[in-house]
């Protein structure tokens, strides 16, 4: 963990002057501002023709453009810009017109000398990638000009999506050597982001902590977006998959959006008897989110629209801005009660929060400088990135830090009650005279540090997972899997088993032996018992005593009668020496298995694994007994 820190702490800083840098320098790349020369028209049937509209005035039936990158927001209306075209060198020139946003569904581009139309491309995410003048990310459009010539670009363009407009005209060697810089801008922050996906993924196969799985979706989801909003998906990953292309800003959102507040509802760790309100936002937020996902996946799949496409964007867009808001209301409302995760997890979204509701308030088409629309979410996205991963590191390490001070406390507290029992039994032995006296004092201070072992051992308790002798799951950590483990049979309809198994006359091997030597048998019982529990999903835990349990889901009663003999078996083999002889015990095992349902309360199938334990027992120990309660069923094994 402080290897992330440091990783953090010093990429970060850098990473914000790169990238705030690049940008400026994006943003400030000379092109020719076509703001006070471009002319657009309002077409409202979209039935007008080239040649109506090269016909119209430009004085008094074009409007001139009053923004460097216009926009209309969400419209049907079909839009004609018109625009010189010029050659301003002596010598003959390639120049470009350029449209740089690569999410129109139709563009038509015309090249007029007076009225003659001298070139004319047809463009736009609808046709396939590869058929685009020159494959770039933005749309392009060429023609080499001679010295001085000066020519007339009309612009039509039809569009689903929102009407942005940033049109400019290039000298080609001057567009190229811009493309560089932004270039730059977006491998650093897909490289960026790729290296955050990848260290996270293996912090994950590392620690198995699923707020690091969480937020490989959502920094995934983050990409995705990205690849679309650039127009770099569409070049080089579906490049032919033009509906795909079309629907993947709607997918990527909801991806995006449920990722994040899995992520956030994981991180958080809110109990539901304390938070119960903002849990079941999220929640719902979550359910909604994957409605709409699976709406639109239904659309991709089908190749059917089940709502307009500019309603859907309206709708991802209102329900992204919606989701982010709250999301950081709750946020802020959790740290002002002290939360710690939510204060770290607020600090760390901000900035992404701040992108997502520019770029939202950007494609609605509230003016704001184009630039700043389309990289507020790469920007913002990026520090959040750096952030979050620096959070994570942070909240597992205080995790770690609270289990080991409280298991060192509770230990330090053990060895002065033992410390303090040594010498109440040599001040017994030294005199008599004042015992009463002695013994009072004594007494006193073992009740006190016996309070204090008591505290710390509740503590522990609700910090700690692991029974501290055996190295097993404890009884609360056990119910918590076991409540969850039912739930999840319950909805898939799967039998379930449970375990209870007690070492066989254990009483009489700590009257015999001592309670040191009954432990070193219960730490026995427990390796046992990993070594048998096996796959990914099963729990063993000390239940108390010399008393076991282990739950196996989505297990038959014959599966779970094979865990059961196979834990008998073990321990009958178990050789242990004390004073140079050896010694041998043995357990029984009582074992309940049911198909979960609303019907039936987890603690039936407590009850009856206790039966089924108590019958083992009376039937001579040593044995394993099953009870089937879906078949009414015994079965028991010697």
């Amino acid at each position: 963990m402080k290897f992330t820190h440091k990783i953090n702490g010093k990429l970060l800083p850098l990473l914000l002057i790169v990238l705030l840098g690049l940008t400026a320098c994006v943003s400030q790349s000379p092109g020719v501002d076509e703001s006070r020369v471009m002319h657009w028209l309002e077409d409202k049937s979209g039935t007008m023709t080239l040649h109506e509209v090269s016909k119209k005035d430009l004085s008094s039936q074009w409007k001139i453009a009053d923004k460097v990158s216009p926009n209309f927001g969400f419209t049907d209306t079909t839009v004609w810009l018109s625009l010189p075209f010029v050659n301003p060198n002596a010598v003959a020139t390639s120049m470009l017109l350029e449209m740089a946003f690569p999410l129109h569904d139709k563009i038509d581009v015309f090249l007029l000398d007076g009225d003659k139309v001298v070139k004319g491309y047809l463009s736009g995410d609808e046709y396939p990638f590869r058929q685009r003048p020159i494959e770039h990310r933005n749309y392009l459009f060429p023609y080499t000009l001679e010295p001085n010539q000066a020519l007339r670009a009309i612009v039509r363009v039809q569009t689903s999506d929102a009407m942005y407009l940033p049109v400019k005209v290039w000298q080609a060697n001057a567009f190229f050597q811009q493309d560089q810089h932004q270039l730059l801008l977006i491998g650093l922050f897909f490289g960026f982001l790729s290296i955050m996906l990848v260290y996270n993924l293996l912090l994950y196969f590392s620690t198995h902590h699923k707020s690091y799985l969480y937020y490989v979706g959502y920094t995934a989801s983050v990409i995705y977006l990205q690849l679309i909003q650039k127009g770099v998906g569409f070049q080089y990953f579906w490049p032919g998959e033009t509906l795909f292309n079309h629907l993947s800003v709607p997918v990527a959102n909801y991806c995006l959006l449920i990722s994040s507040l899995f992520f956030i509802l994981h991180f958080l760790n809110l109990k539901p008897s304390h938070h119960p309100a903002t849990i079941k936002i999220f929640r719902s937020f979550i359910w909604i989110s994957l409605a709409a996902f699976a709406a639109t996946a239904a659309v991709v799949m089908t190749d059917t629209y089940l709502i307009s496409y500019q309603a859907l964007i309206i709708t991802t867009v209102v329900l992204g801005v919606t989701i982010t808001v709250t999301t950081l209301v709750l946020l802020a409302r959790l740290s002002f009660k002290g939360n710690r995760s939510a204060q770290l997890l607020l600090i760390a979204w901000v900035s992404l929060l701040v992108g997502i509701c520019l770029f939202a308030l950007g494609r609605v088409g509230v003016p704001m400088p184009m630039w700043l629309s389309e990289n507020a979410m790469m920007i913002g996205s990026t520090f959040e990135a750096a952030l979050i991963s620096f959070a994570l590191a942070n909240h597992i390490k205080s995790e770690r830090d609270a289990r080991m001070s409280a298991q060192q406390l509770a230990l330090r507290n053990e060895r002065q009650a033992r410390e303090a029992q040594n010498s109440l039994l040599k001040l017994q032995k030294d005199t008599t005279n004042q015992l009463e006296r002695e013994v009072q004092e004594r007494t006193q201070k073992l009740e006190s540090a016996m309070h204090e072992l008591t505290a710390a051992n509740h503590k522990l308790d609700n910090l700690a997972r692991l029974d501290s002798l055996t190295g097993l799951s404890n009884r609360w950590n056990f119910e918590q899997a076991f409540n969850t483990a039912w739930a999840g049979n319950q909805r898939l309809k799967q039998p379930m088993s449970l375990l209870m198994a007690d070492i066989d006359h254990f009483k009489q091997i700590n009257d015999t032996y001592g309670h040191m030597f009954g432990d070193k048998c219960l730490t026995k019982v427990a390796k046992v018992l990993k070594l048998c529990v096996g796959q990914s999903g099963n729990l063993a835990a000390r239940f108390g005593g010399e008393e076991f349990i282990i739950m196996l889901p989505n297990t038959g009663s014959k599966n779970a009668a094979v865990v059961g003999e196979r834990v008998r078996a073990n321990i009958e083999k178990i050789t242990m020496m004390h004073e140079g002889k050896p010694v041998q015990f043995t357990i029984s095992v009582g074992i309940a298995t049911v198909i979960p349902t609303v019907d039936i309360a987890g603690a039936c199938l407590n009850e009856h694994a206790d039966q089924a334990l108590y019958q083992a027992k009376e039937s001579g120990r040593n044995r394993v007994v099953a009870i089937d309660l879906s078949s009414k069923a015994m079965r028991e094994t010697a």
